[in-house]
C-alpha cells in the first residue's frame, strides 16, 4: 500500500514539473521583441501550408523590404537547420533542445527561410503568457476532473522547490503540512522567491479565492490536501501527505545542479 501511495505521489510530481516548465521563448531569444504580435490565437496556424505562420504571412503583406522581423524558424533535422543558419551568416538564438532558431530578419530573407529543405515552420517570436486555465484545459486536466471526478483526492504530492506560502488564496484551505528546510533550517512553511508557491498553486490549487479569475486557476489536484515545501538547489527540502490515511512524513533529498 505504502509503495502504491508512493507511486501516486511520484506521478503528481511529474505532472507537476511538466506544467510548471515555462511556455514562450526566453528572453535572450528575442532582444527585439516585435509589437504587431496582437491576436496570436489563430496567427500561429499555417492554413496555406507555406511554412510561414498566418500572423507572419499578414505581417509580410505589408512590410517594407528594408524592415526587421523577429522571427522563430524550426526545422525537422538539426542539419537542416545548421545550413540555414550558415546561410544567415548570424542569428539571435540557436535552441538546445529543438533544431531551431531566432532572428531579426528581413522580409525577403523570411521567405527564402520557408523555402529552405527541411523547414518546419517560420513564425513571429513574441512573448507569450501562459495562465493556468488553458494549461489545465491541454494538458487533460479539466477533462479528467469533469469527466472521471479526479480531483486528488486520496492521493499524495511532494514538491521540491523554493518553499510555499501557505496563505496564498489557492493554499490557505490546506491544513499544516510537515515541513523540512535544509537551506536555512527555519521550522515553519515560506517562500523567499515565489516559484514554489506557483507549482504548489498549480498542483493543488483549491479553486477559492477574492479574485474573479480564482476558479479558472484551479489546481490539478484541487482536493489533495499536501502542500509543497521550500526547496532549492542544491539542498532540497520536501513534504507528503496522504490525503486517504491522513499519515504524513517528510523526505528530504539532495539534487546536484
Amino acid at each position: 500500500m505504502q509503495n502504491r501511495v508512493k507511486r501516486r505521489g511520484l506521478a503528481l510530481l511529474v505532472t507537476v514539473g511538466m506544467l510548471a516548465v515555462p511556455i514562450g521563448a526566453p528572453a535572450s531569444a528575442a532582444p527585439h521583441a516585435s509589437h504587431h504580435a496582437s491576436n496570436h490565437g489563430h496567427a500561429l496556424a499555417d492554413r496555406n501550408h507555406d511554412h510561414l505562420s498566418d500572423g507572419l504571412d499578414a505581417e509580410l503583406t505589408h512590410a517594407s523590404p528594408t524592415h526587421r522581423i523577429d522571427v522563430v524558424a524550426t526545422f525537422a533535422t538539426g542539419g537542416a537547420m545548421r545550413g540555414a543558419r550558415r546561410a544567415l551568416g548570424h542569428v539571435d538564438t540557436s535552441f538546445s533542445l529543438i533544431p531551431g532558431f531566432a532572428a531579426h530578419l528581413t522580409p525577403g530573407q523570411v521567405r527564402s527561410m520557408a523555402h529552405r529543405p527541411g523547414v518546419v515552420r517560420v513564425e513571429e517570436n513574441f512573448a507569450i503568457h501562459a495562465l493556468d486555465d488553458a494549461a489545465n484545459r491541454d494538458f487533460g486536466a479539466t477533462a479528467a476532473q469533469s469527466n472521471l471526478s479526479a480531483t486528488g483526492a486520496g492521493t499524495e504530492a511532494c514538491v521540491v522547490d523554493t518553499g510555499v506560502d501557505p496563505n496564498h488564496e489557492q493554499l490557505d484551505s490546506k491544513p499544516p503540512i510537515p515541513w523540512v528546510d535544509d537551506v536555512n533550517g527555519r521550522p515553519t512553511p515560506y517562500d523567499d522567491q515565489g516559484h514554489g508557491t506557483h507549482v504548489a498553486s498549480i498542483a493543488v490549487g483549491d479553486g477559492v479565492g477574492p479574485g474573479p479569475i480564482a476558479g479558472l486557476m484551479k489546481g490539478v489536484a484541487p482536493a489533495q490536501t499536501s502542500l509543497p515545501r521550500r526547496s532549492s538547489m542544491p539542498p532540497v527540502r520536501a513534504t507528503t501527505r496522504s490525503a486517504s490515511s491522513g499519515s504524513s512524513g517528510a523526505q528530504v533529498g539532495r539534487a546536484s545542479t
